[in-house]
């Protein structure tokens, strides 16, 4: 298991070799599994932070932010934040079907960027894609290109290898890799890195990442532009007040946090002001989290306000001219040359099943699972627990309040009646701190799934793997039923040289 201080001595050691011995920059690098989606795909990603001056300042950087900009309209479309431990930070970002096809930029920082004015923000060019409609694109005027800045790649200092147990795979077979890597010498070096496998078309040569010449010469672009507004303190990334109606309350008030299955309770300051700090927000991926004042007399006046940090921050980072777009053929608005075959013939079409559910089923008030009941009779247990059997003691519902739910250990509110229903400003949604979630890796040795049609243009993405006293690693997946060319590519700090390879497998049927 790798720990802080491994990965600090990793980062320090090729520190020693770069051009600038204190880089002003953290050095921030994301590498994504490939760079054209489709909606409803996840970017997959893993961000180093490339410049540690000592294993002990790894523990400045715990929070990573992201956000997806619309090159057109310059706003930012979605965020999130991610936990970030020993310099590094792993996790998926969903792009839902409502995401308009075209130029995207996704753009990282840390919690450290709004303290140093010398710190970048990292960007890269994302494009969503669709078979139903054109993308839009950048105009040409924001296509700008970074400067050159004079610096050159010196002589690399490490080998990798980068090999599959074959070229050729037919559809739904295993295949297997390994990784080695040497130095000059032939004597194996310590590793870590990340993988992705997917299909070639989705990441153009033009845009394969390299870690190594980022680290080398990219990083050392045009100066940060950005400079931050009102005071930012990212350090409390979401902070919020509460009001008794119109007023300023005269006492704190109790508060709740609720994440999913967990539950925390705190007050306000005497004004009705709160900040929620990073370690109170961590959460397992796709989970909700919502901040509610706490069930008293004063519930059903209260009104609670959020301010979340990172929407401040990425709406000003939203007004940069960041390069977007490659080009593509006019005569081919629809770019389907970055589809498969499959694709284009229809054949992976899924349709999604749209159910749509009674009453009592729930919903969702600011991001919390809500309860309706059209019969106005729902009881639940003197614990709070949600429609308990007749053998516990047992009180009426009441709107508005929120209960425990023993069929999906959470929390969730009770809508309450039709009738009753008013939207409830005692509760608010807030962003949680996500940890990552595994990339789902299908397994063909059983034929549980031989009707299924699987399509994934990434067959595998693995956030970190590390090499074994003999500076080797081996992973491997199977291909689904997608033909044709398929790239893989690792992005790796190594303890001499930051390095980046790819090598292509031919998928037939």
């Amino acid at each position: 298991m790798r720990t802080i201080h491994t990965i600090g001595l990793l980062l320090m050691t090729i520190l020693a070799h770069t051009q600038d011995k204190f880089p002003k920059s953290s050095g921030l690098f994301v590498h994504t599994d490939k760079v054209i989606y489709q909606n409803n795909e996840r970017i997959w990603f893993t961000a180093y932070i490339l410049n540690l001056p000592s294993p002990d300042s790894a523990i400045l950087y715990n929070t990573l932010y992201i956000t997806l900009i619309n090159g057109k309209t310059h706003a930012p479309v979605l965020s999130a934040r991610y936990v970030m431990d020993a310099a590094i930070s792993q996790g998926s970002l969903l792009l839902p079907d409502t995401l308009s096809p075209g130029d995207y930029s996704l753009v990282a920082y840390t919690n450290n960027y709004p303290r140093n004015p010398y710190d970048k923000e990292f960007q890269q060019w994302i494009s969503v894609r669709s078979l139903n409609k054109a993308p839009f694109r950048v105009p040409a005027a924001s296509r700008k290109q970074p400067v050159a800045n004079g610096r050159t790649m010196p002589p690399t200092k490490v080998w990798v290898s980068l090999v599959p147990d074959s070229m050729d795979y037919h559809r739904r077979s295993k295949s297997t890799w390994k990784v080695r890597f040497i130095d000059e010498n032939g004597r194996p070096v310590k590793g870590i890195f990340s993988v992705s496998c997917v299909y070639a078309k989705r990441l153009p040569d033009e845009r394969k990442q390299d870690i190594q010449h980022f680290y080398y010469v990219g990083q050392y672009g045009p100066e940060k532009k950005v400079t931050l507004t009102n005071n930012l303190d990212i350090t409390k990334p979401v902070n919020g007040y509460v009001t008794l109606g119109e007023k300023k309350p005269r006492k704190p008030v109790r508060m709740v946090l609720m994440k999913g299955k967990s539950m925390l309770s705190f007050k306000t300051r005497e004004d009705g002001t709160f900040t929620l700090p990073d370690s109170t927000l961590y959460a397992p991926a796709n989970s909700t989290a919502v901040v509610s004042a706490a069930g008293g007399w004063n519930q059903s006046i209260s009104r609670v306000h959020v301010v979340e940090t990172m929407d401040s921050i990425n709406r000003q980072l939203a007004r940069q001219d960041y390069p977007y777009t490659i080009p593509m053929n006019p005569r081919d608005p629809l770019d389907t040359s970055v589809f498969s075959g499959q694709e284009l013939m229809g054949r992976y079409r899924q349709l999604r099943e749209v159910v749509i559910k009674a009453n009592n089923e729930p919903g969702f008030i600011n991001g919390m699972p809500v309860k309706e009941d059209s019969t106005c009779g729902s009881w639940v247990c003197s614990a709070g627990h949600w429609r308990c059997t007749k053998t516990f003691p047992s009180i009426p519902a009441i709107a508005g309040q929120r209960y425990f739910d023993p069929v999906r250990e959470m929390y969730i509110v009770f809508k309450g009646c039709p009738q009753d229903f008013s939207q409830q400003e005692f509760i608010k949604k807030v962003n949680p701190t996500y940890y990552a979630e595994e990339f789902p890796v299908e397994d063909y040795s059983n034929s549980e799934s031989a009707d299924e049609l699987h399509l994934n243009t990434t067959l595998y993405w693995e956030y970190m793997l590390a090499t074994n006293t003999k500076g080797e690693a081996t992973f491997s997946f199977y291909t689904n039923d997608l033909t044709g060319i398929f790239t893989c590519g690792i992005q790796a700090i190594t303890e001499t040289d930051p390095v980046s390879l790819y090598c292509n497998i031919n998928v037939v049927e």
